[in-house]
Formats: structure tokens, sequence, C-alpha cells
């Protein structure tokens, strides 16, 4: 431990452990589920949201897992749109990644699209 002197205040202070330190508090453990943490949302749990009206601030990945839980396979990408195509409903989805965000108006289209057809979610 070091000591810096302030004036009349002796400050007490432990340096920081060096990543590889033998102090370091994580050595040797794996903590890589730490970093960049993303919440996925059931797809269920989402259908239910979209059900509500909630269409704002749903992840463009929730989205995907979405449409592809009810049987839509990706067709193709050209450049922000995701085209997804269902081998019985004759409707294609579009879906934009907008800043990590699906946009809502597509979000209304998905929902009206699972109504219309009588969609489930897959197991």
């Amino acid at each position: 431990m070091s000591r810096r002197a302030l004036g009349n205040h002796v400050q007490h202070y432990r340096p920081l452990p060096h990543a590889f330190s033998p102090r370091a508090p994580d050595r040797g453990r794996d903590v890589s589920h730490r970093v960049n943490t993303v919440w996925r949302v059931n797809p269920k749990r989402l259908l239910t949201r979209l059900r509500r009206g909630q269409f704002a601030n749903v992840r463009f990945n929730d989205a995907v897992r979405l449409v592809e839980a009810v049987g839509y396979r990706s067709a193709r990408v050209r450049g922000s749109h995701h085209i997804f195509m269902h081998p019985e409903v004759p409707d294609l989805l579009n879906l934009q990644d907008v800043r990590g965000e699906a946009k809502p108006y597509q979000l209304r289209q998905v929902l009206r699209t699972i109504e219309e057809y009588n969609l489930d979610i897959e197991a």
C-alpha cells in the first residue's frame, strides 16, 4: 500500500490491479459473459406485446426471431431490407434494421400477417 502526503492529511490508496496481475479479481475466470450482454425477448412475449399495440422500441433481432418463429425464412437481403418468405403464405415480410431497432409500421404489418393467416409460434 502506498501513501501520499496532502498537507496535514495522509491518503492511503491501493493501486488498481493489472489485468494479468496475480491480485486481479477475475484472474483465471471466464468473464466474457459480462461484456456486451444483450437480452433477448421471447417471441411469445414479443407477440403479446405487439398485440397490445406496443410497436416502439423493438429490437431488430427480436423481430427477426419472431418472424422466424412463425415459420418465415430469410429469402434475401438488399441493403437494409431483410425480406422473409413463408412456404404457405403468399405475402412477403420486410424488416429494416435502423440503429438496431425494427420500424413500427413494419411490425404492424408483421402482426397483421400473423393474425390474418392464423400463424402460430413453432416449438
